[in-house]
């Protein structure tokens, strides 16, 4: 074999190789824009849910209702997750259910034990989703930050993906 062959195989095998990673590296973006379209639905069944709470009469202060339908409405109304508004329902609830004694008192009333069910449920899965999302982030990023990457920008046309920087976690009360 002469040199030209041998040149020629190693192209080849180099453009085997930056595919399979330029493929790769797609299928991650993708992990993390469904993720992040499930922690969207999440969050959003979490708000509505919150105001289903809300709308539970004696089951909140009318200061935590009045915030709870607010929020509901704006997580309800925007494309994309704000976390602001995200870490602000989560304190919302954590004020409205900060202790076992008051999840119990609220459970007594006709319905709320249903709708704290529910409610605890998605905060849980809340928890999961952002999990989830910041995992495909990370594995996104650091795929991303590998020099053949860079060199070659395999990446194309997507976003540096971000992770989501907000608290989510369940109300304290739930614990």
């Amino acid at each position: 074999m002469n040199t030209l062959t041998w040149i020629v195989i190693a192209l080849v095998v180099v453009a085997i190789y930056l595919s399979q990673m330029a493929g790769r590296l797609d299928r991650l973006h993708i992990r993390v824009d469904n993720s992040r379209r499930a922690l969207q639905d999440q969050l959003l069944r979490r708000a509505s849910e919150a105001a289903e709470l809300a709308a539970l009469p004696g089951a909140t202060t009318p200061d935590s209702a009045v915030a709870f339908d607010t929020y509901s409405h704006v997580v309800r109304r925007d494309e994309e997750i704000n976390p602001d508004i995200e870490e602000a329902l989560t304190v919302a609830l954590n004020f409205a259910l900060p202790d076992a004694q008051t999840i119990a008192a609220i459970a007594g009333i006709p319905g709320g034990s249903d709708i704290l069910d529910e409610l605890q449920g998605t905060c849980r899965k809340v928890e999961y989703a952002k999990t989830f999302h910041d995992d495909a982030v990370r594995q996104c990023q650091t795929m991303r930050r590998k020099p053949i990457v860079k060199i070659f920008r395999l990446w194309g046309t997507a976003a540096w993906p971000e992770r989501l920087e907000c608290d989510l976690t369940q109300p304290d009360g739930f614990a």
